[in-house]
């Protein structure tokens, strides 16, 4: 996981983030990692709605497709209203002044480590 460069699949009720993923581009295959990520720790998901940003990630065929495959209900924020997306905005927050801002990475694992070390202990 790059700090900024991230998307959590969160389920509201669980873990923070059960579905995670890192890559140094905000792209489809970043999103679908990490929802087969959640799928793996989530078993049941039935009645789940999975809500995300406008992102054009999030509106990919593919992602689509695969959380039509899964069962799982998409929604989106409306636009402009960045709120709909609180949860994630504040554990992105969380994470950015409570670990990120103080540390300087020599390279990319050691920041994924401690992203990782973050999540897991959140």
């Amino acid at each position: 996981m790059v700090p900024g460069r991230s998307s959590p699949d969160q389920v509201m009720g669980s873990s923070p983030a059960p579905g995670y993923a890192g890559s140094e581009r905000i792209d489809r295959a970043l999103v679908l990692e990490a929802i087969r990520k959640a799928l793996l720790q989530r078993r049941d998901v039935r009645d789940l709605i999975h809500h995300s940003d406008r992102g054009g990630q999030y509106a990919s065929h593919d992602y689509r497709k695969a959380l039509d495959a899964a069962g799982i209900t998409c929604s989106m924020n409306r636009r402009g209203n960045c709120r709909d997306n609180a949860v994630a905005e504040s554990f992105f927050s969380s994470l950015e002044k409570g670990r990120i801002r103080k540390q300087v990475y020599r390279t990319r694992d050691l920041a994924k480590a401690d992203v990782f070390e973050y999540i897991e202990m959140f």
